[in-house]
């Protein structure tokens, strides 16, 4: 969707992205006037991938553009780009401060990108848990359990596995996100084996008596 708005609707011809570009994209999402200009940069440093990590300050401020469009595809380059955790931080205040889910949904899978790398904004994470979008409660599930269980994050995982939405379809992805999660952290995740066996998840129950 965001790269058909990009090649659709403004003054631009696509050409596949390439490191020797890598300074074009940049000046395009530091300076265009045309936000789809900005997004199509952005998206063009992802599809460069970890190459592309000089533009990782520019992606940074791009986190804070005033269109949504282009605040999604920063945080998605960054997931790919930042394999250092060097914009860990802004991804967290994007997670936790943007008004767009979309933008915060994006800056919490680019946070699961970035596993182990985004330990220091575990606090954020924990936070987005009870973010009212479903989307963002999965993926900042998800990007815990990929970080490990540092303090209050089995707690927080455990409190999305409240029984009550046991039969909530729409809830189902963000529970499985969570068990997903605890399954990891191994004999860590322990206090959570009364409430995986009242739900029936008879794989991370045995996952985490496995590691005891």
């Amino acid at each position: 969707m965001v790269t058909l708005i990009c090649l659709t609707e403004c003054s631009c011809t696509y050409r596949r992205p390439t490191k020797s570009n890598i300074p074009k994209d940049i000046k395009a999402l530091e300076s265009s006037s045309d936000y789809r200009k900005r997004a199509l940069a952005a998206l063009n440093l992802q599809l460069v991938g970890v190459d592309a990590k000089e533009a990782i300050p520019a992606l940074i401020v791009a986190l804070e553009d005033d269109y949504v469009i282009v605040r999604i595809e920063a945080a998605r380059a960054i997931g790919v780009i930042d394999s250092e955790g060097k914009a860990a931080k802004a991804l967290g205040n994007s997670l936790i401060k943007d008004s767009d889910p979309r933008v915060r949904e994006a800056a919490a899978t680019a946070l699961m990108n970035l596993g182990t790398k985004a330990k220091e904004v575990t606090p954020d994470l924990i936070t987005a848990l009870k973010d009212n979008d479903l989307w963002v409660k999965m993926y900042a599930a998800a990007a815990l359990g990929e970080i490990g269980p540092e303090r209050g994050v089995v707690e927080a995982l455990i409190s999305l596995l409240d029984v009550g939405y046991i039969n909530d379809s729409n809830y189902y992805g963000v529970r499985a996100a969570a068990v997903n999660a605890l399954a990891k952290f191994g004999i860590a995740a322990a206090p959570a084996l009364p409430i995986l066996e009242e739900i029936n998840e008879r794989d991370a129950v045995a996952r985490i008596t496995a590691a005891m």
